[in-house]
């Protein structure tokens, strides 16, 4: 029997991550469970280094639903720090994360 704990703050996290890769196995995507932490896990450890925590809004739904294309935006504090398109919403929130990452290199 496997004996781990889920910390109370990693839940939502956690609940998020797997319904964007469950989204995206629905889609189709069949690398959705393997790239499931790319550029949003960087993101969410490089801003927990500075104490802030990003969050994703889907900002535009277009298309039927065979063809959805979704616009989202991460926003840290509540200001866009990267945006991105997908034909889910997890590749939407994994095209933002990067742009952000992008971001916070020209930063610094």
């Amino acid at each position: 029997m496997y004996d781990f704990k889920i910390e109370a703050a990693d839940t939502p996290t956690l609940y998020r991550d797997l319904a964007s890769a469950l989204e995206g196995l629905i889609a189709g995507e069949s690398d959705a469970v393997a790239n499931m932490s790319d550029f949003k896990s960087e993101l969410q450890e490089r801003l927990a280094q500075r104490g802030e925590f990003v969050t994703y809004r889907v900002v535009n739904e277009e298309g039927p639903p065979h063809e959805r294309l979704f616009e989202t935006v991460a926003e840290v504090d509540g200001r866009p720090v990267g945006s991105g398109t997908g034909r889910s919403k997890k590749e939407s929130e994994q095209q933002a994360a990067k742009g952000a990452l992008e971001s916070l290199y020209d930063e610094g």
